[in-house]
């Protein structure tokens, strides 16, 4: 048998592993599921440091700068979508068909490093969150120990699991953020946000620069082949994806009509951001039911990019054990948040300075070439077909 005909033997051995894996029951979600994942878990973690990071450069534009970013993971959810209706095969599936098993462990090596680089300021924010929001005395970095408990049982469930857990939290992420807002409205002045595009190289600086919090798409590359065609599953999705990215406009642009030019200067605005209505005044800050609302949404979603982290770990390794591959990525983050936490701002830093450009070709670059690959791995099982 000719090197032709073995690539192209794997590449319908492919197909029909991620077919049969489909109809075990292994595609875990249904599209409802991903609209859902993406509402309950993609603001929340917008909502702590991002927005001042976006103003420091852009300043009453900031909402300009995260809508492109918003617009290119947009572009890139819709090219993987199409890439399933192409292929119907898993990411992993897809790569080795195309390039073999060394390609796929080569890219997924570059998954796992983009994740476990994307979920260590988000578990920094939180954590130094909770700690200002909730607690009088400053607590060790020990009292988080049971955040990162949770993180490691929620990274060692299914994907199912987290579709399931989706199914709930969306409402809670809608409610906290309609509470949070409906009383931020009153002290926002968005004649603020004018003139729109005052200094348009420096909202591309802030694209740039806060493009870590973005490149979401990433996640939905590792569930394509793994969710259920049902009726209007396409644009399930996208409306899932669009109310997310509302949230987060709307958010946005509320922080900066609030605070106008102090927003720089406001670390946690999710705290701040209703704290001046006349409401609050009079009867108390229960905008804390939103708050922790929003608090009880950010764990998972936080944990989010450890648990595709550790899929990744487990395809490139072989290890069966997802438990194991979960614990090896929590203890990761844990002890780099221990040793860290004192140095988060130049960490960030350097992050959102040095590593946007490769977060970029990673997070949303591979996302948008996968179409073609797919084609590609189509037009070469049909060719094989035909000399067959």
């Amino acid at each position: 048998m000719t090197d032709y005909e073995l690539t192209l033997k794997s590449g319908k051995n492919c197909a029909e592993k991620s077919a049969t894996e489909t109809y075990a029951g292994d595609k875990a979600l249904k599209a409802r599921q991903i609209a859902f994942l993406f509402i309950a878990f993609l603001p929340v973690t917008k909502f702590m440091a991002m927005p001042k990071t976006a103003a420091e450069l852009a300043g009453e534009n900031l909402w300009i700068a995260v809508l492109i970013n918003i617009l290119i993971d947009l572009a890139s959810i819709i090219a993987l979508l199409f890439t399933d209706k192409f292929c119907g095969m898993t990411f992993y599936d897809l790569l080795e068909s195309f390039g073999g098993t060394v390609f796929a462990k080569i890219i997924l090596c570059l998954y796992f490093l983009f994740f476990l680089i994307k979920a260590f300021p988000g578990l920094i924010e939180t954590s130094v969150f909770v700690q200002n929001t909730l607690y009088e005395t400053s607590p060790t970095a020990f009292s988080f120990v049971p955040f990162f408990i949770t993180a490691f049982y929620l990274c060692s469930l299914k994907l199912r699991a987290i579709g399931r857990l989706s199914d709930v939290l969306w409402l809670f992420t809608l409610a906290g953020f309609v509470i949070v807002m409906s009383l931020s409205f009153e002290s926002a002045d968005y004649a603020a946000l004018l003139p729109i595009l005052k200094n348009g190289k420096n909202v591309m600086k802030a694209s740039a620069k806060i493009s870590g919090w973005f490149s979401d798409s990433a996640y939905f590359l590792f569930m394509i082949g793994r969710f259920d065609k049902e009726k209007h599953s396409f644009s399930k999705i996208i409306s899932g994806y669009s109310a997310a990215a509302v949230l987060i406009l709307i958010f946005s642009a509320a922080f900066y009509a609030v605070f106008e030019s102090l927003a720089p200067t406001e670390l946690f605005p999710l705290a701040e951001i209703s704290k001046f209505s006349s409401v609050i005044n009079a009867v108390g800050r229960f905008d804390y039911l939103g708050i922790f609302m929003l608090i009880l949404t950010a764990v998972p979603a936080t944990a989010l990019p450890v648990f595709f982290a550790a899929r990744a770990l487990k395809k490139v390794t072989g290890i069966k054990k997802t438990w194991i591959t979960a614990l090896v990525c929590i203890l990761s983050e844990f002890v780099a948040v221990i040793i860290f936490k004192n140095y988060y701002k130049s960490i960030s830093l350097f992050i959102n300075e040095k590593l946007w450009l490769w977060r970029l070709l990673i997070g949303n670059g591979i996302p948008l070439t996968m179409p073609f690959i797919a084609l590609a791995v189509r037009k070469k099982a049909k060719k094989g077909e035909t000399r067959t």
